[in-house]
């Protein structure tokens, strides 16, 4: 039982003083230029992801609520429309229907 306490203690005297350096990630803006045919829009749950489908990359997301029944997309303007609901307490309450404007280059 002392073996095992002291055992514990030297586990976590070496877990406290061990740690990896871990540089911190950097942020930054990029734009995407005019959209081409090969880009699509893909609904889940979580909002909808910007693909290319001439190299497979994803290019951004669009977070959208659960209540999005609809995302348009306007080339000409460079914009994408999301039709958009909102209820007071999340799940229940007074609703708000709302137009998403996104700018396409920096979604």
């Amino acid at each position: 039982m002392h073996n095992t306490i002291l055992l514990a203690i030297i586990l976590l005297l070496k877990l406290a003083t061990s740690h990896a350096d871990i540089a911190p990630e950097e942020t930054s803006i990029e734009s995407l230029g005019q959209p081409t045919n090969d880009w699509f829009i893909n609904r889940s749950g979580a909002g909808a992801y910007l693909f290319d489908s001439s190299d497979g990359n994803m290019l951004g997301l669009l977070s959208l609520t659960s209540y999005t029944p609809a995302v348009a997309v306007s080339r000409s303007r460079g914009e994408v429309y999301a039709a958009e609901s909102y209820l007071s307490r999340n799940q229940r309450g007074d609703r708000e229907d709302v137009l998403s404007i996104y700018d396409i280059t920096t979604l």
